[in-house]
């Protein structure tokens, strides 16, 4: 969208929310500076494409703590097979471990990883 970094700024939760302009049709969609793509779901809010089409994928509800990643890490492959959810603490493992990969399968190894870190450290607390 030619000038549309002034249609919306993020808040705090990291929606969209519209700015200066609520005319664009819904369906509307706006590449991030970062490759980020936000889709227009309503007059008046803007969703993470990627979690519009994962919700839609899988007839589901994702909770704000629900990260929608994608598996190859290209933010424009939208397939259903390149989507996972995951939780906020499960990201901040992969990210910290370094551990989010272009390769679908060692992403994927790396989010078991992180499952298994957790059920670890759950288990020493007790």
């Amino acid at each position: 969208i030619a000038g549309g970094r002034n249609y919306f700024h993020i808040n705090a939760n990291g929606d969209a929310e519209p700015h200066a302009n609520n005319s664009l049709p819904i369906g509307t969609e706006y590449i991030k500076d970062d490759g980020m793509t936000l889709i227009k779901v309503s007059k008046d809010k803007w969703e993470y494409k990627q979690r519009f089409l994962y919700k839609k994928y899988h007839n589901c509800d994702l909770t704000p703590s629900d990260f929608v990643i994608f598996l190859n890490q290209n933010r424009q492959d939208f397939s259903k097979d390149n989507l996972m959810k995951i939780s906020r603490t499960e990201s901040s493992i992969l990210s910290n471990q370094q551990m989010f990969s272009t390769n679908k399968d060692l992403t994927k190894l790396g989010i078991t990883t992180a499952k298994l870190m957790l059920k670890i450290k759950e288990r020493t607390k007790k």
